[in-house]
C-alpha cells in the first residue's frame, strides 16, 4: 500500500501534466544554470495537485556542486523530476533527458547525485524526503 498517496493520485499522469505545463510556460528559458527556477515552477504544481514530493538541493547534503531537483515517492521507487538535466551533457538517465522524468531505485538516485553534484556520497531516500535541511 502506497501510504504517501492516500487519495490514489495517478502520480505519474500528474508529473507529466505538470512538466508540460512547467515546459510551456517557460519555453523561452534556456536550461542552462537555471534549475532553480524550474523546481520553483515544478513544486507549486506538485503541490497544487497534491503530490507529496521534496526540491532537494545537492548543496544541503555537501555536494559540491549546487543542483537543484524534485523527487517523488513511489511504492517501491522515486520519480525523479529533473527539466534542465541536459546541461550536463548525458546519456544516462535517458527517459529524464526525454521526458523530464524517470524512476528510480536509491541506487540510480545516489548516482545520479553522484553526477549532478560532483562528490560520491550516500544518502539515504528517507533522509532526502523527511530529513530538515542543513543549515547555511
Amino acid at each position: 500500500m502506497d501510504y504517501l498517496n492516500i487519495m490514489g493520485i495517478d502520480k505519474e499522469k500528474v508529473i507529466k501534466e505538470v512538466i508540460d505545463t512547467v515546459r510551456e510556460e517557460l519555453d523561452e528559458i534556456t536550461t542552462e544554470r537555471t534549475c532553480r527556477v524550474y523546481n520553483e515552477y515544478i513544486n507549486y504544481y506538485l503541490t497544487k495537485n497534491r503530490i507529496m514530493h521534496r526540491t532537494v538541493d545537492t548543496e544541503d547534503y555537501g555536494c559540491n556542486y549546487s543542483h537543484v531537483f524534485s523527487i517523488v515517492p513511489n511504492i517501491d521507487d522515486y520519480y525523479l523530476i529533473d527539466l534542465t538535466y541536459e546541461q550536463f551533457h548525458n546519456n544516462k538517465y535517458l527517459d529524464l533527458l526525454v521526458n523530464g522524468y524517470q524512476k528510480v531505485n536509491k541506487k540510480e538516485l545516489n548516482d545520479y547525485i553522484k553526477l549532478v553534484g560532483n562528490k560520491d556520497i550516500d544518502i539515504s531516500t528517507d533522509d532526502l524526503l523527511f530529513k530538515n535541511k542543513k543549515s547555511k
